[in-house]
């Protein structure tokens, strides 16, 4: 009886509500208590997925948490299933799928930026041995050459300027 008064609303005859009648009645009432009932049912499962998928403890909670979302947002089309999951374990797989896609795209990205920020500071890459060698050109010539090519390619300034 004490187990019972602990979960009010969530047993009937003694047994169990089904995930079935617990996402029937979210369904049709919106009512949060049998959506947490399944957060507490299968929260544990959804999370241990996603932590052997991700390794990090806060990506892992944030899969865990998008993966309830998207079963308030699909609760519909989830509907008379006799358990969920089998549903829940497929939609954190592909979060989590999605999670490490972006973690890649993102250190790509990273080290991209990192590697051009070290060469623009070492002055190193493949236009700096031009660069020299232009800047010696325009230095060569006379100024009446030099001084409009300067003004226009080097300042900025127009060709009427």
């Amino acid at each position: 009886m004490k187990w019972r008064e602990q979960n009010e609303g969530l047993v009937s005859d003694d047994k169990p509500r089904s995930d079935a009648s617990l996402l029937a009645e979210f369904v049709k009432t919106g009512s949060q208590p049998p959506f947490a009932e399944l957060v507490r049912r299968h929260g544990p499962m959804v999370l241990g997925a996603c932590r052997r998928m991700l390794g990090s403890p806060h990506d892992a909670e944030d899969a865990a948490q998008a993966v309830f979302l998207v079963l308030a947002k699909k609760a519909k089309t989830v509907r008379g299933r006799t358990c969920i999951a089998a549903w829940l374990q497929t939609v954190a797989r592909n979060i989590c799928l999605n999670v490490r896609s972006a973690a890649t795209r993102r250190q790509h990205h990273e080290r991209q930026a990192a590697e051009l920020a070290q060469r623009q500071q070492s002055g190193s890459g493949p236009w700096e041995s031009v660069r020299s060698l232009l800047d010696d050109a325009i230095a060569e010539l006379p100024e009446r050459f030099r001084l409009p090519i300067v003004l226009f390619s080097l300042q900025g300034y127009s060709v009427d300027e």
